[in-house]
């Protein structure tokens, strides 16, 4: 199972980072973190959220996908998320390999009943 989480900076409560992880503990954890992250966190600390949580790992990669893609990277100058990639790195796109993979509009579907006001 994998959890979908938010960083969330203390002084303006401004959504800075979208993370996956095999459980809700890694939402916690501040290894593994990049600069920018480690930066906004030093000088304004910051607040975790699970934002979805008992999902497959595939199902997991995706929907950190869209997040990413929804709020913006700062280095690509569309946003404030301090991630460095477009996130899902390793998420399997061959629905035959992986039975529990989700077309785009089904994880558009999970996201709505889960997570409404998107």
């Amino acid at each position: 199972m994998a959890v979908v989480y938010k960083h969330k900076r203390l002084d303006n409560n401004r959504v800075f980072y979208i993370g996956i992880g095999r459980d809700k503990y890694r939402a916690g954890k501040k290894n593994a973190r990049n600069k920018h992250w480690h930066n906004i966190v030093n000088k304004h600390g910051y607040t975790k959220e699970i934002i979805h949580d008992n999902l497959s790992w595939n199902d997991a990669c995706e929907i950190e996908k869209f997040y990413i893609s929804l709020y913006g990277r700062y280095d690509l100058k569309k946003g404030y998320l301090v991630n460095m990639t477009r996130g899902g790195e390793g998420c399997p796109t061959n629905e035959k390999e992986y039975p529990d993979y989700h077309t785009l509009e089904e994880l558009k579907k999970i996201i709505s009943l889960t997570h409404p006001r998107f």
